[in-house]
């Protein structure tokens, strides 16, 4: 589920202002010719917003609800600790969900 735009908004505005620019700046995840071209973008969008950056519109968060967690930690002969936590999430309607207590449990390896 994506983040409200307030709650993104606010984020966003807490980040150090280079990072702000450099997020307009960039195509994220698209090629790149060269680092001379990223450059060159961040000084164009620079000069656009000077110190008052607005978040971009493809610019958000996203809320994650885990419902099961599992964590181990390698042992020798495959003898490893492992634990997993559930919760019940128990959806709520409109306000979304209202997760239930984690319950730990450790498994064998």
């Amino acid at each position: 589920m994506r983040s409200p735009a307030a709650e993104s908004d606010e984020y966003f505005a807490s980040r150090a202002l280079d990072s702000r620019i450099g997020a307009w700046a960039s195509l994220q995840s698209q090629p790149l010719d060269s680092r001379a071209t990223l450059l060159k973008r961040v000084a164009v969008e620079a000069a656009r917003f000077g110190t008052r950056v607005p978040r971009p519109p493809h610019w958000g968060g996203y809320r994650l609800w885990p419902e099961v967690l599992e964590l181990w930690i390698e042992g020798s002969f495959r003898v490893h600790d492992r634990a997993r936590w559930n919760r019940d999430l128990g959806a709520t309607g409109d306000a979304g969900f209202e997760p239930g207590p984690w319950q730990a449990t450790r498994i064998y390896p």
